[in-house]
């Protein structure tokens, strides 16, 4: 955002036109669940513009209604049970096709899972649940497990943990930019306060998406990744931008039904309702 990045979401792209030599103008429309209350907005002096259409399965001409195998009509998704079998017995659709994660390696786990089960004698399910994934933006967006609201409303009391810090080498490489405009990573990490257990873990800084695949690995152990143990007693590497997550035990606030709690500041606010995530 700060190097000149604006993010639009529910919306679609109207027209594009070129303004002079390098910019642009963009006309934006309120689109998907924003359609009806949104706002047109029409961006000047823009000189790049990437769209995120995301898609749709393309289904058509493959005979399935005739088949009987029933598709949802928001999504364009066809409907499965969790082996992939379809309303039609003999027929299975995995992937993309259907609502899982549009993800290769949930397409591929589906696919090894379908066949253990029905041409290697090993019947089993895949695990969708804390699949890991990533944004190779620069930064990386990197994320495994629930969201902040996402815990909440599964588990009732959730302890967050969040640091927002200047990584070393921004210090070393921005030596000339004051502190405060450097720039800056960002980490969350959610606990189910009742178990201790790490639920979601999410980053926003370089090499997210490598860090999480080896913090994915860690909660998928028998949902075992217990936080007092990763993140207070384990002796971290130093200095690398994946030592953070082991300082943010400094950070927390536990959010839920009744409260909400900051240690830094040694005072608790007693909330009628959950937290507004």
């Amino acid at each position: 955002m700060k190097e000149g990045f604006h993010v639009h979401t529910n919306v679609s792209i109207n027209e594009i036109k070129k303004v002079g030599e390098e910019n642009y103008s963009v006309d934006l429309q309120p689109s998907g669940s924003n359609s009806a209350n949104g706002t047109a907005a029409l961006l000047d002096g823009v000189d790049l513009c990437l769209a995120a259409t995301g898609r749709k399965p393309k289904l058509d001409g493959l005979g399935l209604e005739k088949a009987g195998v029933e598709i949802d009509e928001k999504t364009g998704e066809i409907i499965t049970d969790e082996q992939g079998k379809t309303s039609c017995d003999s027929i299975y659709a995995l992937g993309d096709c259907t609502s899982a994660a549009k993800l290769t390696p949930v397409a591929l786990e589906q696919g090894h899972c379908f066949a253990d089960t029905f041409y290697g004698k090993k019947p089993r399910l895949p695990d969708l649940e804390s699949v890991a994934t990533a944004v190779f933006s620069y930064p990386n967006v990197g994320t495994v497990g629930l969201t902040e609201s996402e815990a909440v409303n599964k588990y009732g009391k959730v302890t967050v943990y969040t640091s927002r810090y200047t990584p070393l080498k921004n210090h070393v490489g921005q030596v000339e930019t004051p502190i405060a405009d450097r720039g800056k990573d960002y980490m969350k990490i959610c606990v189910d306060t009742a178990t201790d257990r790490v639920v979601g873990l999410h980053m926003v800084g370089d090499g997210a998406g490598e860090i999480m695949q080896g913090f994915a690995t860690a909660i998928k152990c028998g949902c075992k990744c217990i936080f007092t143990y990763i993140f207070l007693h384990n002796i971290h590497v130093y200095t690398n931008i994946n030592f953070n997550f082991f300082l943010l035990s400094r950070y927390k606030k536990t959010i839920g039904f009744n409260c909400w709690y900051t240690s830094n500041c040694c005072r608790r606010i007693c909330y009628n309702a959950y937290c507004k995530i």
